[in-house]
């Protein structure tokens, strides 16, 4: 079953997995459940590093990754933008100036 979507790919240089677990994450992997900003703990860990979305709805989320970073969905993980963040995940490419 396939969870989270890559939504725009352009420049695209890290791997996205796009899967749904309903065992338990890796303990190397950094788990974050909904309400925490996924944006800042990309930011906090290094290049590569593998991100485990809890399942809930996680609001209003837009991510930058960084090289190497693998995003897994607990089955049940939603990204939902509500029409404020067009796309779940960018590069710094696609995002408009600041």
């Amino acid at each position: 079953m396939m969870g989270l979507r890559l939504t725009r790919a352009i420049g695209i240089t890290f791997l996205f997995t796009g899967v749904v677990l309903s065992a338990a994450p890796d303990p190397s992997w950094i788990v974050i459940t909904p309400g925490e900003s996924i944006q800042s703990l990309v930011n906090l860990y290094p290049t590569g590093t593998t991100f485990y979305l809890k399942a809930g709805i996680h609001y209003k989320q837009r991510v930058v990754p960084k090289s190497g970073n693998r995003f897994i969905g607990e089955a049940g993980a939603v990204m939902d933008g509500q029409k404020v963040t067009p796309y779940a995940f960018e590069t710094l490419k696609s995002c408009p100036a600041a």
